[in-house]
């Protein structure tokens, strides 16, 4: 969803460069770098000797009481705070990445995590928790290696066992499959009961062409899915399950069948409707695939998952119009949280389009409606507000955020804008501390570190961008600029190349013609 791409520019032009939005970035960051990065950026806050300032110096005693209370967006604050204050206590690092978590920012999460990890009275709870965040991003070796920690210490601990087949089912690698049947077979040892095993059994034993084993999985599967009913929550999982082995198995009439039965079952359910679209897709059905979406929204209006997948398949065909009326409908129901989040998803189109007035009059009747609004929500709207050019407010909702690398970003974005890159820089490196796998304000802050001068500060800056997400706007155009002024041209054409997944671009050809 990110709008990244930045037009030709030569080494030394002057220029405001677009900004790309960051909203809902989903990236997966080199956890070693990340890492060593964090850690670098922490001893080198705590030997600066600086300081957090405020009327009342928050305490770990603190955020332990909100947590314990369940109250874990207010407990994110007080954490930074002892962050930033110096105090990278195991505890104070778990607390941080566990709050991060629970407000489903586990990108963000990661790093605090894997520096608790570093303590053995930690270990265990924060590896466990960064491997449920590491799936949920669809990090499947982060989460194979969490989880891996974990069961050195448990051998026997279920849940990691589970996450560890589910993951190491989905990596597409022989010995990973191999693996996944081990860690599902030990773990129906440990519970039988635990049939959600028994999918990413499934999955592993039909990659692996143990096509008789596979299939004796399935049709556990199909009793287990047969005798719970619909009610229970894994069902359409076990339903899927056998579609997806027909389909591998290039059965294609069985597994259209199969589909078709999932849809009847569960007509409404988001994974069964992504996967049956997918499957028809792949056919080159698209019109099949656009009526299944159209029939679970109808069925369930008020479906947000629904509505929004709509909207993509409408804007997918060209239908805009469609699109805009599909995601306004939501704004017309009753209950004021859910007006917000379709006035927000309605302002996103906007946004995704360049109509910003209207992107941000919409947000703000989402923000009206809001009496407490989530950081995400703020973060995304100030986002929003850099881009349309409104600065002032962008500045006024970034005070109100309360997670602090969101409100640093959103200010050193506005200062970039401004032509302000010093002050930028500084607003960025602050943010980037708290989230150093942000891809976007990394590149952002290798764009004024450029501006300043400090080529060697954004060589390093550019490099980490594309370590985080190698498609991230003319990045490796920029860097290879850099490199190719020194003088190095090896170092400028592997940059130019280095995780490039998308095709060449007209920029790129003329910068590797020129080295």
């Amino acid at each position: 969803r990110m709008n990244t791409q930045i037009g030709p520019r030569t080494l030394y032009s002057s220029f405001e460069p677009p900004l790309p939005s960051i909203r809902s970035v989903r990236t997966r960051p080199s956890r070693r770098r990340v890492v060593r990065v964090a850690r670098a950026l922490l001893v080198a806050f705590v030997l600066g000797g600086m300081s957090f300032a405020c009327a009342e110096q928050p305490t770990l005693e603190e955020a332990r009481s909100l947590q314990d209370a369940g109250r874990y967006g207010e407990s994110i604050p007080v954490l930074e705070a002892l962050v930033e204050r110096g105090d990278p206590a195991p505890e104070v690092l778990y607390r941080y990445g566990l709050a991060l978590s629970h407000q489903n920012l586990p990108s963000r999460a990661i790093w605090a995590l894997t520096e608790a990890m570093q303590d053995e009275e930690w270990k265990l709870d924060a590896a466990l928790t960064l491997a449920r965040d590491e799936f949920r991003t669809h990090n499947h070796e982060g989460a194979i290696a969490a989880a891996s920690v974990v069961l050195e210490i448990e051998p026997e601990n279920e849940e990691a066992l589970l996450l560890r087949a589910e993951s190491r089912a989905r990596t597409r690698n022989r010995q990973d499959y191999e693996a996944a049947v081990e860690d599902a077979r030990l773990l129906l040892e440990l519970n039988p009961d635990e049939r959600r095993a028994l999918v990413p059994l499934a999955t592993a034993l039909l990659a692996l062409e143990r096509a008789d084993e596979a299939g004796e999985v399935l049709e556990q599967i199909a009793t287990a899915f047969g005798t719970e009913g619909p009610s229970t929550a894994d069902a359409p999982r076990f339903c899927l399950a056998r579609a997806t082995f027909a389909q591998e198995k290039s059965e294609t009439e069985r597994a259209e069948t199969l589909y078709r039965e999932c849809l009847d079952a569960f007509p409404t359910n988001t994974m069964v409707v992504q996967k049956a679209m997918e499957f028809f897709a792949r056919q080159g059905r698209h019109d099949e695939a656009t009526a299944i979406i159209e029939k679970a929204y109808e069925a369930d209006p008020k479906s947000r998952d629904l509505r929004i997948g709509l909207a993509l398949r409408q804007q997918q065909s060209g239908d805009l119009e469609g699109a805009e009326a599909t995601l306004r409908a939501g704004t017309e129901d009753e209950r004021p949280l859910v007006r917000a989040q379709a006035f927000q998803d309605l302002a996103n189109f906007y946004g995704d389009h360049e109509r910003f007035d209207e992107a941000v009059s919409t947000y703000e009747e989402a923000y009206a409606l809001l009496e407490a609004p989530s950081p995400s929500f703020l973060f995304d709207f100030a986002d929003l507000l850099v881009r349309a050019n409104h600065m002032d407010r962008a500045l006024e909702i970034a005070s109100n955020i309360r997670v602090r690398s969101q409100s640093d970003i959103i200010v050193g974005r506005v200062y970039l804008a401004q032509g302000k890159p010093g002050e930028a820089l500084g607003r960025f490196a602050q943010g980037l501390r708290l989230w150093p796998n942000n891809g976007v304000a990394r590149y952002l802050a290798a764009i004024a570190a450029e501006q300043t001068g400090l080529f060697d500060r954004a060589i390093e800056e550019y490099r980490y961008a594309i370590r985080i997400d190698p498609n991230l706007g003319d990045a490796r155009i920029r860097l290879a600029r850099l490199l190719l002024a020194e003088g190095n041209t090896n170092l400028a054409s592997a940059a130019l190349h280095s995780g490039r997944s998308a095709g060449p671009d007209l920029e790129g050809i003329l910068t590797e013609l020129e080295i």
